[in-house]
């Protein structure tokens, strides 16, 4: 191949966190030149053969899984063909998975510098733009806040439109952005990386987005500890303590979102409030929408135990009048959503005990891989344990975005990892 083209190729996977925020169209059309160009290179088994690993083998028997399930629920006319074709399409990702690793093969320090700028570009343009959607209530898109008619519901959207999702976004890159900033600046991890992870975790509190703020905080907790880094650690959280209480000083619309509403829905409101209407509280975790989901995909699981329900077969079983006779929850009318809002009961549901042993399998198979490496990259490896933590609320993880998500922080280890970046970035990982 031109030696132009794999650049071409390799500055195109640069993007794909930039043409993220705006949906995952031209990431897609990426992805497909970047397997077509890598299948043409390499069309024979003992070509390919030498890109396999067991990230690759797993995702494949988990994929391939899903489409077996999805054919036989087809014939049982359980879902139509585009389900059919979209669970066939699942395979992608993983020849995406060892293209990039094709592709990183001859990458050299000018190309790894310039990955680190557009990468480093793309999340401050994010962090820009909500800052000034924060303050003028439109960002540089025109995009407004989103404020609905309720000030519980409070969240910014920033460059991503009507989509609720600039909080996760930096929070699903966020460890990996400290790490190329640190080495750009060249400057002390110890001391810097705190100032970088509070600045990251005001941002992500201000778009109102709870889980990602609890599950970014807790995470750099845990980095911090692990990095012995306890100064920093103690540090970081008194001034995210103190920033968090300045901010809902200030802000109501904040306060009414990530605190009073978070203190109602964990049936704490007592706390904030003297009179308490009896007919309006929460008396366990399931009376929220989102325990009302757990409840259900739970309820289907147990009815789907070996197999689960079938591919995004969540959003149609769930409308069932038994799940609603059989729930609990007094928000039983609100139990169905496109996903249940875990990945882990998702896969339950949706694939049974047979599917969830194979994710088991490719979460052990991709922490195996990050930790073969004898000088490991932490970063890499907090941020995506923060993808699959499981004690959180969290989107659909069969949604090509969340796919997306997942595949290119996979593929950063190729990067990361390689050779050529030891010796271009004289750091401590």
């Amino acid at each position: 191949m031109h030696f132009d083209l794999k650049n071409t190729l390799f500055l195109s996977f640069s993007l794909i966190p930039f043409f993220l925020i705006f949906g995952p169209a031209v990431p897609e059309i990426i992805i497909f030149l970047i397997i077509i160009f890598f299948l043409k290179e390499n069309f024979s088994y003992e070509k390919i053969k030498k890109y396999i690993d067991k990230i690759f083998i797993f995702f494949s028997i988990f994929f391939i899984y899903i489409f077996l399930i999805s054919f036989v629920n087809f014939f049982n006319n359980s879902i139509d063909l585009i389900t059919l074709i979209k669970s066939f399409l699942l395979i992608r990702f993983t020849f995406f998975y060892i293209s990039i690793k094709w592709l990183c093969e001859n990458i050299d320090e000018k190309q790894i510098k310039k990955f680190i700028h557009i990468f480093i570009f793309t999340i401050s343009f994010v962090i820009i733009d909500l800052i000034i959607q924060y303050f003028f209530k439109v960002d540089l898109l025109g995009y407004e806040a989103f404020v609905p008619g309720t000030p519980t519901a409070f969240r910014l959207t920033g460059p991503f439109g009507d989509e609720l999702i600039p909080g996760s976004y930096l929070m699903r890159f966020s460890f990996i952005f400290s790490f190329f900033t640190i080495i750009s600046l060249k400057v002390t991890k110890k001391f810097y990386l705190p100032m970088i992870f509070l600045f990251l975790a005001v941002i992500i509190f201000v778009t109102g987005e709870r889980a990602a703020i609890i599950l970014f905080v807790f995470g750099v907790v845990l980095f911090l500890l692990f990095s012995r880094y306890y100064l920093s650690l103690l540090f970081f959280l008194s001034l995210f303590v103190l920033s968090i209480l300045f901010v809902n000083f200030f802000d109501s619309n904040i306060k009414q979102r990530m605190v009073n509403y978070t203190l109602y829905q964990l049936n704490l409101n007592y706390l904030i409030e003297n009179n308490i209407d009896e007919n309006n509280t929460i008396d366990s975790f399931i009376d929220n929408p989102y325990g009302a989901h757990y409840e259900t995909a739970y309820n289907i699981f147990k009815d789907y135990k070996f197999f689960g329900a079938g591919y995004k077969q969540f959003r149609v079983i769930c409308l069932k009048e038994k799940y609603f006779d059989k729930a609990k929850s007094r928000l039983k009318e609100v139990r169905c959503s496109t996903h249940p809002h875990n990945i882990y009961l998702e896969i339950l549901s949706e694939t049974g005990i047979v599917g969830f042993i194979i994710f088991i399998f490719i979460i052990f198979s991709i922490f195996s891989n990050f930790l073969k490496y004898k000088k490991k990259n932490y970063f890499l490896i907090f941020q995506i344990f923060l993808f699959f933590f499981p004690f959180i609320s969290s989107g659909s993880i069969f949604t090509n975005k969340n796919l997306i998500y997942i595949f290119f922080i996979i593929s950063l280890s190729f990067i990361i990892n390689g050779e050529k970046f030891s010796k271009k970035q004289n750091v401590e990982h």
